[in-house]
């Protein structure tokens, strides 16, 4: 090892401890690594946009059943609102006649018991 005092006389003094260090590296363990993590980061990737897929075709397959409900349901409105529009003023009319004969036979509303 080199004397700390000896770096500005010798450029390269620190140069031992940087070819010790590298001599401590074993290539061959550092590729194995570097193989099988990088392998499971792009499993684990594909298999994050498997599911990112599959979500979406979820996703997709919900909305085109809420669209064929809301489809539903505005062609049953449809089919209901013209003949409810017509007999609501009939309804009316004939809920005014009873209240009307009603009070001409003296009997009065009740409340309804809660």
């Amino acid at each position: 090892m080199a004397d700390p005092d000896d770096t500005n006389s010798n450029p390269f003094a620190g140069l031992e401890d940087i070819i010790a260090v590298l001599l401590t590296i074993n290539p061959v363990e550092l590729a194995t690594k570097v193989i099988t993590e990088g392998g499971k980061t792009i499993d684990q990737g594909r298999r994050s946009i498997e599911l990112l897929l599959q979500t979406l075709e979820n996703t997709a397959e919900t909305m085109k059943n809420l669209n064929a409900a809301a489809t539903r349901i505005n062609s049953l409105l449809d089919d209901i609102e013209g003949p409810l529009r017509a007999v609501m003023p009939q309804v009316g009319f004939a809920l005014q006649t009873m209240a009307a004969m009603g009070n001409l036979m003296g009997i009065k509303p009740q409340k309804p018991a809660s």
